[in-house]
């Protein structure tokens, strides 16, 4: 389990400052048995669990503090955005302490990317979906 912290951690780079930080500190508070790092962790768990149906695509909002829009605001924007481009989608949220929020995404149960800001990761859609048709593709 330690290596997949560390493996996590690395894809961090594109995350502000505040919520790298603040997730970077998971493996110490997994360690002292830290809520926040156990609920990252379930969240991208269960975004992949989800993600193995068919047609489906698994999202966590990394949601920080200083944010104007809700998680579930965040969260309900990109589902919307996904089925819209004929993707089945559904959020998890995983509250932490650092600033900002983050997002991930998980095709056929596993990580599509890296954890992206907003930005990036509305860019980033449209290579979500097509990796998600491709994974349909070779289940025909």
């Amino acid at each position: 389990m330690a290596g997949k912290l560390i493996v996590m951690i690395r894809m961090f780079s594109f995350l502000t400052p505040g919520l790298l930080m603040g997730l970077m500190a998971i493996p110490s508070a997994m360690a002292q048995g830290a809520p926040e790092a156990v609920t990252a962790l379930q969240m991208a768990h269960k975004a992949s669990d989800y993600s193995k149906q068919r047609n489906a695509v698994g999202v966590v909002v990394y949601y920080g503090t200083g944010n104007i829009e809700t998680a579930d605001e965040i969260g309900s924007t990109f589902v919307e955005q996904l089925e819209r481009r004929g993707v089945q989608a559904r959020y998890w949220v995983s509250y932490n302490s650092g600033q900002g929020v983050a997002l991930s995404y998980h095709v056929g149960g596993g990580l599509s990317g890296d954890i992206y800001n907003l930005p990036d990761a509305a860019a980033k859609i449209d290579d979500v979906v097509a990796r998600r048709k491709a994974a349909n593709a070779l289940t025909e």
